[in-house]
């Protein structure tokens, strides 16, 4: 492994940012919370899984029917495929799963998911990683200047971290008969003219 750059991504510190033979993994700290995220691969088809399946997060989805052993094998194939997906597990340092970040890409603007695993909720990491996710993102996809969050009115947890997060309320939708608050944040301007 080898050491290629620190930087600050916005109130997280990446303390480092590690190449190795399986890609890059960005170890990050913020308070007494350490974590690295790296790229989702196929090898993490079955944590993916397991953690999409929690009645939980079916609960809180837009689609909240149980996913299919097959199905999600080639949806994740596809997500992995497409260059309009940026998908990041996050891990302790120990290797323990935490949860998922996914956002996918369309014009100037990404949809966003995460799901913490049940171990790691109410410990601050959601957060923790929707602000160091979002900054790796904007940094790899230069177009994209907004972000869109669909939370499930009764999801009161995740529409507070959201905002904790940066995130503003924009509108309502009604998805699959569930009523959703669309959350926004815009990408902040480095250089203003």
């Amino acid at each position: 492994m080898q050491i290629i750059q620190t930087e600050i991504i916005t109130k997280v510190m990446i303390t480092e940012i590690v190449n190795n033979k399986l890609g890059t993994n960005y170890f990050c700290k913020e308070k007494n919370i350490e974590f690295f995220l790296r790229k989702a691969r196929n090898v993490d088809a079955k944590i993916i899984f397991e953690l999409s399946n929690e009645d939980v997060v079916r609960d809180n989805s837009i689609n909240t029917n149980k996913i299919i052993w097959d199905d999600h094998l080639n949806w994740l194939s596809a997500r992995l495929e497409s260059k309009n997906c940026f998908y990041l597990l996050a891990f302790t340092k120990e290797d323990d799963f935490i949860g998922q970040i996914r956002y996918d890409i369309d014009n100037d603007t990404a949809s966003i998911s995460i799901s913490i695993s049940k171990d790691f909720r109410g410990k601050g990491f959601s957060t923790v990683l929707l602000t160091s996710s979002v900054e790796l993102m904007f940094n790899q996809y230069s177009k994209v200047n907004f972000v869109l969050a669909k939370i499930h009115q009764k999801n009161i947890a995740s529409t507070k971290t959201f905002t904790k997060a940066g995130y503003i309320h924009s509108h309502q939708e009604v998805i699959n008969g569930n009523e959703f608050d669309v959350l926004e944040l815009t990408r902040k301007d480095e250089n203003p003219n």
